[in-house]
């Protein structure tokens, strides 16, 4: 299995890169996803299973991109959402204002188990909108609070089962 990390060294390297290369100028590609798909036929970047790694490579790809003129990308479309995905508050949260500096004087500072749709919507709406990786799926069980105060929502915050982020633990354990 290819990771992250080995699959942009070879995309990075001098014949990743004049592969790619050379695949924008012979191909048309109507997405990213689609590049990213060739691209793992090209390179055979596929998961133990035989499942192409599309999403490691497009990370990759987009990293290629920054550091090399030659390589530029389809123009990145916007998600079309499907069933399943996270639902959203249409007219947003109220983020905080005017919040103090010391918590002692955040005034009805209270810690909410997420549970509900409501609540659910609440959480998922800065978490889309502010997070820096947007809304994510969480692996296995999962626990979501909410930090509210009179002067708005302070915080979205969300644990989850770590079973699918364990590969380094795995691999010193043996």
């Amino acid at each position: 299995m290819r990771q992250q990390s080995q699959i942009q060294r070879t995309l990075g390297g001098a014949e990743g890169i004049a592969r790619i290369t050379t695949l924008l100028e012979r191909e048309r590609f109507s997405s990213r996803s689609d590049l990213g798909r060739r691209v793992c036929e090209e390179f055979d970047f596929r998961d133990r299973l035989g499942r192409l790694q599309l999403s490691g490579c497009l990370n990759a790809l987009r990293v290629i991109e920054q550091r090399c003129d030659s390589i530029v990308l389809p123009v990145a479309g916007t998600a079309v959402p499907r069933a399943g995905r996270p639902s959203l508050l249409a007219e947003g949260v109220r983020l905080a204002e005017s919040v103090p500096e010391h918590l002692s004087q955040v005034r009805r500072l209270r810690i909410l188990v997420v549970g509900g749709p409501r609540r659910r919507r609440v959480w998922n709406t800065p978490i889309a909108h502010h997070h820096p990786c947007g809304m994510t799926t969480f692996a296995g069980a999962q626990m979501r609070y909410l930090v509210d105060s009179e002067h708005g929502w302070l915080a979205a915050v969300g644990f989850s089962a770590a079973a699918l982020r364990l590969a380094a633990r795995e691999q010193w354990i043996g």
